[in-house]
């Protein structure tokens, strides 16, 4: 009789055991199950909040383009809705559109270029500083001080810090655009021409500042840019300027006309910043443009969890998109042309 109770006792002890191993294998399947189903649901969240983070683009976009968000000024839009814990909701909390200030860069080596379109935003001169160098000695700041007042050769700049030149054409153009076959350089010269283009060079001088009158650019020039040491501070118009070796202030432009701005090193690399100036002599309050890129923020929820898409945005406009491939080219250029009319004729020389 003893030893049946014993074996029962057994059995008894053997069953509560597997009990409990099944118990602890349902449990840890009931647990990792959650966890799937959670980690599942996280990522449906996750893919809804990032494609209505991408729908929020897509409105910034259709914003941009329609000039339902200024251009130059930016939009703030936040979503104070607390609906997001619903089942499927899903929407863009914050969505931010900015648009860069003042334009600045490096032309990276000699004859690169940059074309600037201040878009619609209205300004009558603009400020424009290159070079930023800490081991030009003060006699390379000063033109007049060189080689009896010549430019420097090409070697000499590739051997010795000089400040550059640096060459700026202003394209004047109207609102509906214009054709290839429409541009001038000289006012109403071809008749019926709809854009005037002009050029200038800034040279590296000393003194005081610099001006450049943008009705008297035809036929005269080059100009002088005040040069001087890196770190010096000079306030054309109430405006302290720092940080770079050479500036120039570009006056007399008008605020109900388009301007294309190109900006060229000549014989070394330049860094650059211009300074659009609601004032028609570098006067004013400073006047905040686009380089041509607005940055696009959006940040979306669904339920607990937020995604964020940033994206540029290129704002190219008719006039720009024509420099690069009628106006302007970034190294020189020689066509030769041939009259064909059933008589053979040698192109002429370049």
């Amino acid at each position: 009789m003893i030893k049946q109770s014993e074996n029962g006792f057994v059995s008894l002890l053997t069953c509560i055991m597997l009990s409990l191993l099944l118990l602890v294998i349902t449990i840890s399947m009931a647990s990792l199950q959650s966890l799937q189903l959670r980690k599942a649901e996280d990522s449906e969240q996750t893919l809804r909040a990032y494609y209505s983070a991408e729908a929020g683009v897509e409105d910034a976009v259709s914003k941009v383009l329609s000039k339902t968000i200024a251009q130059g000024v930016g939009d703030n839009t936040c979503n104070a809705s607390t609906g997001f814990d619903a089942s499927g909701a899903a929407e863009w909390t914050c969505q931010y559109v900015s648009f860069s200030g003042n334009p600045t860069g490096k032309l990276d080596h000699p004859d690169s270029a940059k074309t600037v379109d201040p878009l619609n935003v209205p300004y009558q001169s603009v400020i424009i500083e290159w070079n930023q160098s800490t081991n030009i000695a003060a006699a390379f700041h000063n033109r007049p001080a060189l080689l009896g007042g010549t430019f420097p050769t090409a070697a000499a700049y590739a051997s010795s810090p000089f400040d550059p030149p640096l060459e700026l054409a202003v394209l004047e153009y109207p609102s509906g655009g214009f054709g290839s076959n429409q541009v001038c350089t000289r006012p109403g010269v071809p008749a019926g021409c709809q854009a005037l283009l002009q050029n200038l060079v800034l040279v590296p001088e000393g003194g005081a500042v610099s001006t450049v009158a943008y009705g008297t650019l035809l036929g005269h020039g080059p100009w002088n840019g005040n040069c001087g040491n890196l770190g010096r501070t000079y306030s054309p118009g109430g405006l302290t300027l720092t940080g770079y070796n050479c500036y120039a202030v570009l006056t007399g432009l008008s605020a109900a006309k388009n301007y294309l701005f190109r900006l060229r090193s000549r014989y070394a690399a330049s860094s650059y910043r211009m300074t659009f100036r609601s004032g028609p002599n570098g006067t004013g309050a400073t006047v905040t443009v686009p380089d041509g890129t607005a940055t696009i923020d959006v940040t979306a929820r669904a339920g607990q969890t937020f995604r964020r898409v940033i994206s540029k945005l290129p704002l190219n406009k008719s006039a720009a998109s024509m420099l690069n491939f009628v106006i302007y080219s970034d190294t020189d250029v020689c066509k030769n042309f041939d009259v064909i009319d059933n008589v053979p004729s040698a192109p002429p020389a370049c």
